[in-house]
């Protein structure tokens, strides 16, 4: 199954982080910015195929993720290949046991595969 969601071209902040030192009397802001997912396919049994705004692609493989009840209807492969795209939560969605999976999650897996 192909998805096309909307391709953004920036990128959203994850977390802010702001601290104040009395001492220093200063402010410190770091922000941990993840790429947003551009597009997604499945590419069979519990694979998918990832590509992140920044231009991290892969195939990530979710056949050890799929435990516990909340995500027993993936485990199904027909339900697993029917993914779509929720631009609100702009992550990948499956309407079939009303479950999403964390962009940020998504973009860590394929982080370990590179």
């Amino acid at each position: 199954m192909f998805i096309k969601p909307h391709v953004r071209l920036t990128q959203t902040p994850r977390c802010e982080k702001q601290t104040q030192s009395l001492s220093s009397h200063t402010l410190t802001t770091t922000t941990d910015i993840r790429p947003e997912l551009r597009d997604a396919r499945h590419v069979g049994q519990y694979r998918l195929w990832l590509q992140f705004t920044d231009g991290r692609e892969g195939i990530v493989d979710f056949s050890d993720d799929l435990w516990g009840d909340d995500l027993s209807p993936l485990r199904d492969l027909e339900t697993f290949a029917e993914l779509s795209y929720d631009d609100a939560l702009a992550t990948l969605t499956w309407e079939r046991g009303g479950i999403d999976i964390s962009p940020t999650y998504l973009y860590s897996k394929l982080e370990r595969l590179q």
